[in-house]
């Protein structure tokens, strides 16, 4: 895993010990690639979106203007049926109050788990220290 910080766009960002652009490669288990680029910069409003490239096509997840996920194959591009949502955010935070509910309730939800949170932040913070120290992190 290495990450690059940036110039700094908004020196407040800065001053507050974080980075408003970013750009990371991260080696996954099984020799898969990631990279992840981030700006706190896009003054179109927030633009979150995921890419999965794979050998037979690909998965986006898109945020704005709509909230959709998209399959692209040699079949073509389609949108997956029933994932357009107006406001993927309000979405979002209205699907993780239905799992508190369920979790509460003792049901089972399909939400990451305190584990996958865990990891992301190791995730996160070892891109911080790749990013600071200019060297390549290992997570184990």
């Amino acid at each position: 895993m290495r990450g690059h910080h940036l110039p700094l766009v908004d020196e407040a960002v800065g001053a507050a010990g974080d980075v408003d652009n970013l750009l990371a490669v991260l080696e996954l288990a099984g020799g898969a690639v990631a990279t992840v680029d981030l700006s706190r910069n896009a003054r179109y409003g927030d633009d979150v979106r995921t890419e999965i490239l794979g050998s037979d096509g690909a998965v986006f997840v898109d945020i704005l203007p709509t909230g959709r996920t998209r399959v692209a194959d040699a079949a073509g591009v389609r949108v997956v049926p029933g994932s357009e949502v107006e406001d993927a955010t309000a979405a979002g935070v209205a699907g993780q109050a239905r799992a508190f509910a369920a979790a509460v309730r003792g049901d089972a939800v399909d939400y990451p788990d305190a584990a996958a949170s865990t990891a992301a932040l190791r995730i996160a913070r070892a891109l911080d220290r790749s990013a600071a120290d200019g060297v390549t992190m290992l997570i184990g």
